[in-house]
């Protein structure tokens, strides 16, 4: 790897890490792990491993750990039995969280959808996702004591059946903001099988 290097011109070399690093900064927001190996197959892997370590350190350090419940009512202004998620797993303020609902049987809504046959409606996931959306958005200083309300939801899909014992994961990540308005794109998942996924357009006020 380094002698590939070394018989590149250093412009050509600062240029390559430039956007390798670029791309592991993207890579470490969108937390995928799979791609790193593209890096060590890089003409400066050495450089660029440096870079990418640094990067992850400045990104480490942003991040935000576990939440329990009371503390996501600390957040976000839902109450029982509309607080839809149980724990957040991480977040970034004003960018991303990792959250998850532990589905029980026990569930008010299973009474009646439906007898016999428990199914967690989708429209619940959908306000799943947008709870811990809304962690994310309102755990920014000048957010807090505000609430996120919906403005649109967009390219929504369900693939699977949540049913009780289920532990819902809930990934989401805010991809457009301006001003109080924002989008954020929510990924549901059951033992890394995909439930549902979509855009959320919120409104902060």
């Amino acid at each position: 790897m380094v002698s590939h290097c070394l018989l590149l011109s250093e412009q050509t070399k600062y240029i390559i890490s430039f956007v390798l690093a670029v791309r592991c900064f993207q890579m470490l927001k969108a937390n995928i792990r799979k791609q790193r190996k593209a890096l060590v197959n890089s003409p400066c892997a050495d450089f660029t491993f440096i870079i990418y370590i640094s990067l992850k350190l400045i990104i480490k350090g942003r991040i935000r750990k576990m939440l329990n419940r009371e503390q996501i009512k600390e957040i976000i202004p839902q109450r029982e039995p509309f607080l839809m998620i149980d724990e957040v797993e991480e977040y970034i303020p004003g960018e991303r969280t990792v959250a998850y609902k532990n589905v029980d049987k026990d569930e008010w809504y299973f009474q009646g959808h439906f007898p016999g046959n428990p199914i967690m409606p989708g429209v619940l996931i959908t306000e799943s996702l947008a709870q811990a959306g809304a962690v994310a958005i309102l755990s920014l200083e000048e957010n807090k004591g505000k609430n996120a309300l919906f403005g649109g939801i967009d390219k929504l899909k369900f693939k699977k059946m949540v049913v009780p014992g289920d532990r819902l994961k809930l990934e989401v990540n805010i991809i457009k903001k301006k001003g109080p308005i924002g989008v954020g794109e929510g990924i549901a998942t059951v033992d890394g099988k995909l439930a549902a996924k979509g855009e959320f357009t919120f409104a902060v006020v």
